[in-house]
């Protein structure tokens, strides 16, 4: 938690005030990175210490055996990604145009079939 003291410094000039507070503010810095240091190397041993376990278990094992382990122990993420169509609520009418269309042609396109009459929602 950061804790905040109100210090008054009387000292001979301005820029001498300025210099103390940078001065502290560095240090405070300092104390802050070291902490910091050594949550990140608490956490880097942690890592360490559970991958090690997970390459023991696997120690006995051939590469290609190592390889056929974790292909099925990891198959369901490989398959788990998300479908490239996605279900809409609303009625959507999906052109691809192939060659050389003119672009005059392709507005008429979009005119017609956003009209009232056919009530189709087209999203372009």
């Amino acid at each position: 938690m950061l804790r905040r003291v109100i210090m008054f410094l009387s000292l001979p000039a301005q820029q001498r005030a300025h210099e103390v507070v940078a001065w502290r503010t560095y240090v405070e810095q300092q104390e802050r990175m070291k902490r910091d240091v050594e949550v990140i190397e608490a956490k880097q041993k942690e890592h360490r210490v559970e991958y090690e376990k997970k390459q023991q278990k696997l120690a006995h094992l051939t590469w290609r055996q190592r390889k056929a382990v974790l292909y099925k122990a990891n198959k369901h993420l490989i398959f788990s990604k998300p479908k490239e169509r996605t279900e809409m609520d609303k009625n959507v009418l999906s052109i691809i145009v192939k060659g050389a269309v003119p672009f005059c042609l392709l507005l008429c396109c979009f005119c017609v079939l956003k009209c009232s009459v056919c009530s189709i929602a087209l999203n372009y």
